[in-house]
């Protein structure tokens, strides 16, 4: 039985916390997500700081990438941790497994909450709106929840290839991934249709 201390089993289920409920892991890991994909934004921010100048790089592109980068960096950690820990226990997926849930999500949350907001401040339909920052934040966090977890569950083409096909750490997260850029298209999809009727 793999020991609760392992760095495998801390990483894969996030510090134990995919332990706690055997029927919703997913959705808990996609929750924890959010206060991570909070802390990786404001991260970049502070790398940013350091790196940005008006000779080197556009700002805009840097605040994008970086946070986009650090998510690529949990993900090739999340592989090598998840193939190691399905090794150990001899599961393929094993439900306690969510930092595949969590990368995906964060990976969401990342690129279109910065988006949504720079999108509705520039748009020329949304200039003489008011806008409710804290409303908004939360409506667009609870929509990449509840998208994500619909195309992490259901699996469509070919999302569920990729479960099914690609063995070992790489197909546990890659499938997250998927989902997450599912995810993303869709919402970005469903706010440049409210911003066309605004």
């Amino acid at each position: 039985m793999i020991q609760y201390y392992n760095p495998y089993f801390l990483i894969c289920t996030f510090f134990g916390l995919g332990k706690i409920s055997k029927k919703f892991p997913g959705t808990i890991g996609s929750i924890i997500a959010i206060p991570i994909s909070h802390f990786i934004v404001s991260l970049s921010r502070k790398i940013q700081e350091y790196i940005t100048t008006d000779f080197i790089v556009n700002s805009y592109t840097v605040s994008f990438l970086i946070p986009v980068l650090i998510v690529f960096i949990l993900f090739l950690l999340g592989t090598y941790a998840s193939h190691r820990y399905s090794l150990l226990t001899k599961q393929k997926d094993g439900q306690e497994i969510i930092i595949d849930e969590v990368v995906g999500q964060s990976l969401c949350l990342v690129i279109t909450i910065p988006l949504t907001f720079t999108i509705l401040y520039s748009a020329e339909e949304t200039k003489n709106i008011l806008i409710y920052y804290d409303l908004t934040l939360i409506i667009a966090v609870l929509c990449n929840l509840l998208l994500f977890r619909i195309f992490d569950i259901a699996k469509p083409w070919p999302i569920d290839i990729c479960d099914k096909k690609i063995k070992g750490g790489f197909g546990i997260m890659a499938d997250d991934i998927l989902a997450a850029i599912f995810a993303i298209v869709v919402y970005l999809a469903i706010f440049f249709i409210i911003i066309d009727f605004v």
